[in-house]
This record gives structure tokens, sequence and C-alpha cells, in this order.
């Protein structure tokens, strides 16, 4: 008897010993670890409701981010990184409409977490009227170093404004022109656009450079966008910058055509 019950001791501690053992290693497989090939820190995204695609799950130190959330008409959506406002965005154009907004940082070397704030309370940015307001006028800046000036309001031309008693003269657009030149502004859409602006986003320069800048008011909307000292180029590699570009190039247009421009004139000198 004594043996019988010494064998069943000595077999179940055995099995529970096995038990014990494959338990363990079964746990040790489960366990989700990293490749040991894989460098780099990770950005988590929380609370992701607005967010419109997960970024890459690895970035190098000093690479950028980008990270892409919806617009929202009724509120302002800001986005922090580990607790760190980095703005409210900027709003992406792809053909005719705004699809989403984009927001950069570059990566720091640790992981980092991103997170969405709403504010319910924000006031939408106001818009141009969609018809033309009696009250509307335009000031326009062009040329190398911002030499021609236009305002609508006064009708004051000038060629040059380095010898304004010679280069300068007065038109009035008539209704038609006017009406050209405000659906033109309106369809671009100028309260998206910064103060300061370079349709170039920095990526060309030349020398003499170009100045464009426009100021407008058309009831109780007012806005102003200066691009100064960018590249003498109307050419932008992207959409948003294009857009300004053309428009700007059509305000040229209308005012070079007149009688009044063509009266004026030929510079003393040009830029080399």
């Amino acid at each position: 008897m004594k043996r019988k019950n010494i064998t069943r001791i000595i077999t179940s501690l055995i099995l529970t010993f096995c038990v014990i053992v494959a338990t363990t290693a079964c746990a040790s497989q489960n366990v989700s670890s990293p490749p040991a090939d894989v460098s780099g820190y990770r950005v988590k995204i929380e609370n992701a409701e607005h967010f419109c695609e997960q970024p890459k799950s690895i970035y190098n130190a000093g690479e950028e981010v980008i990270i892409k959330t919806e617009i929202l008409c009724d509120a302002a959506l800001e986005v922090f990184v580990d607790g760190e406002s980095i703005g409210t965005g900027k709003p992406v154009k792809t053909g005719e409409n705004y699809t989403h907004n984009e927001y950069r940082f570059t990566m720091p070397s640790h992981n980092v977490t991103v997170t969405a704030r709403t504010e319910p309370n924000f006031s939408q940015k106001p818009s141009m009227p969609e018809n033309m307001p009696e009250s509307f006028s335009f000031k326009f800046t062009w040329n190398c170093y911002g030499t021609s000036f236009y305002d609508s309001s006064t009708g004051i031309l000038i060629k040059d404004t380095h010898n304004t008693e010679k280069y300068t003269a007065t038109y009035f657009l008539s209704q038609k022109e006017l009406s050209r030149i405000y659906a033109l502004i309106q369809k671009l859409e100028i309260e998206n656009y910064p103060d300061s602006y370079d349709p170039h986003d920095g990526k060309l320069a030349s020398d003499p450079s170009l100045t464009l800048s426009i100021s407008v008011r058309a009831g109780t909307f007012q806005k102003t966008v200066t691009a100064a000292n960018i590249a003498y180029a109307f050419n932008a590699d992207n959409d948003e910058g294009q857009a300004f570009l053309d428009v700007c190039n059509e305000i040229i247009t209308v005012l070079t055509a007149t009688d009044e421009w063509n009266s004026l004139p030929e510079y003393e000198f040009f830029y080399q």
C-alpha cells in the first residue's frame, strides 16, 4: 500500500510539473514583441474620430509626419503631439473642393501620442458674400518687388511706385470688370489663405523677386493675402498656389489692358 501511494504521489507531481511547463511555454509564445530589426519611433493616435487615416507605423527621428483630419464646418479641430499644440491645420484642396486638413511636425527621437480637440464655440471663418455687394473694393500690388499698384475704390493706378508723379493714372473699373474680378477672388476662397503666403512653398527663388498682394473688402468681410518677394514665376506645383497665381495673373491682364495703363511712359529701367 505504501509503495502504491508513493507511486501515485510521484506521478501526480510529475504531471503537475508538466502542466506548469506547458502553460508557461504557451504564455511566452503569446507575448507580442517587435521584431529585433525594427528601428524608429511610433506615432499613436488617440480619440481617432476626426482623423482621416492612420499614419505609418514607424518614423525615423527628424522625419516629417503628416496628420490628416476631416474638415469640420461648425468647430475648430486642434491637434496635439504629446500635449503640445501643432495648430488648427491647413485645408487641402482636391479639384474644386477642400477635402481635409493637414498638420505637420518633425518626428522626435521617441514615441509620440497624437490627440485632437474640438472647440464647439468656434465661429466659422467669414467668407465673401455670394453676390457682389455695392461696397466691394480691392487693392492689388504686383510686379518686381511690388512696384505696381491699383486701388479700385479711388481708381489710382500706379505703374512704378518709384516715381508716382510720372507713372500714375486714374482708372475706374467697369461694373463688368469688377464683377469678373469679384467672381475670381470669391472662387479662390481667399479666406482660407494665410495672411503671408508663398504659392511656391519656398521651393523657388529668383532675383529680382515678385510681390503679389490682394486686399479685399466686401460688406463686413475683409481679407489681405500678401506673397512678398517670391519667385518671379506664375507656375506652382500645388493646386492652391496655382489658383492664387492664376487669379493674380487675371487681375494683371485686366489692368494692363486698359488705355490708362498703356498711356503711361515706358519704364526708365528694367530689373536684371
